[in-house]
């Protein structure tokens, strides 16, 4: 399947060069939200050429909020010294690939619907049977 982003699009988000280590995780997360994108929104390979940039973007997202969790699976973080402490709650502390309402919205994904099916009606000697 063709990547959505790469890692130098991440770079470019996150302002910094990424260590060896970090751009094996960052092409291993993007592989990963590139597939569940695909699969959340029915999206074919080749993807559209109209939605590249759009693609991109959001599996960016996708992947700095996984990519960023500071201690893997540590929800909170709380420091005291003297009479001065600090608390720290993570968003996303177990690294989870996740759409956001509006990255959904974009793709098109849980548009409601709605529809009628309209019952043929047949005749019988007189009678109506819905059948």
């Amino acid at each position: 399947m063709t990547a959505y982003a790469t890692v130098s699009d991440i770079e470019e988000r996150l302002g910094r060069n990424l260590t060896d280590i970090e751009k094996g995780k960052a092409e291993a997360f993007i592989d990963d939200a590139t597939i569940y994108m695909a699969t959340q929104a029915n999206i074919a390979d080749p993807p559209p050429t109209e939605k590249t940039e759009l693609l991109k973007s959001i599996c960016c997202a996708v992947v700095l909020r996984a990519f960023q969790v500071p201690v893997f699976g540590v929800a909170s973080v709380q420091q005291t010294a003297g009479p001065y402490s600090e608390n720290l709650s993570f968003a996303n502390p177990s690294g989870d690939l996740y759409l956001t309402s509006g990255e959904k919205k974009m793709l098109g994904i849980g548009k409601q619907r709605i529809g009628a099916i309209r019952p043929k009606i047949h005749k019988m000697g007189g009678d109506v049977c819905g059948w």
